[in-house]
C-alpha cells in the first residue's frame, strides 16, 4: 500500500506523531493531496515564524495561509528588533502591507470569527524608525498614503 492511497484519517493520524516541523514539512511533499489535507496542520503548529519569513521573501499567498491559521500580525523578528510591519515598509510590498493591516482579506472565513488584533503602527524597529518612516525613506507613496489611511491606533 502506497503512502498515497492511505485515507485522511490515517494521515492525519501519523501527522499528529510528527514532532519537527522539518519531518512534517517532507511528508506534504509526497503528492498534491497529502499536502492539500496536511498543509493547514503545519501552518498551525507555528503560524507566526512562517507569516515572518514570508513578509521576509515577499510571499503573499503564503503569508495569507499562515493569517488563517492565527498568526500574530505584531510579531517581531527572531533578533526581536524589527516589527513584521516594519519589515514589509522596508520591502516596499503594498500588498503584503495590505494583508497585515486588514485591507484585503487572506480568503473569506468559513464561520464567523473576531476580528484580529489591529497591527500596532507605533512600534520601532532597532533604529527607532516606525514602519511609515520607513515607507518615507524608500519613498513609496501608495505604502506611506495605506499607513497614514490607517493610523497608529487602526
Amino acid at each position: 500500500m502506497s503512502l498515497n492511497t492511505l485515507p485522511n484519517e490515517l494521515l492525519l493520524q501519523v501527522e499528529s506523531y510528527i514532532e519537527m516541523q522539518t519531518d512534517l514539512a517532507a511528508l506534504i511533499q509526497v503528492s498534491r493531496r497529502v499536502y492539500k489535507l496536511l498543509v493547514p496542520c503545519l501552518y498551525r503548529r507555528d503560524a507566526t515564524a512562517a507569516l515572518l519569513y514570508e513578509v521576509q521573501n515577499d510571499l503573499y499567498s503564503i503569508a495569507c495561509k499562515a493569517l488563517q491559521a492565527g498568526a500574530d500580525r505584531n510579531v517581531r523578528s527572531r533578533d526581536k528588533r524589527r516589527p513584521v510591519i516594519s519589515l514589509t515598509a522596508e520591502n516596499g510590498s503594498l500588498e503584503m502591507a495590505r494583508l497585515l493591516l486588514g485591507a484585503s482579506s487572506p480568503s473569506p472565513s468559513p464561520s464567523p470569527s473576531p476580528p484580529p488584533p489591529p497591527v500596532d503602527l507605533n512600534m520601532i524597529d532597532k533604529n527607532r524608525y516606525t514602519a511609515l518612516l520607513l515607507a518615507a525613506a524608500i519613498e513609496h507613496a501608495a505604502l506611506i498614503k495605506l499607513l497614514w489611511r490607517t493610523g497608529p491606533t487602526q
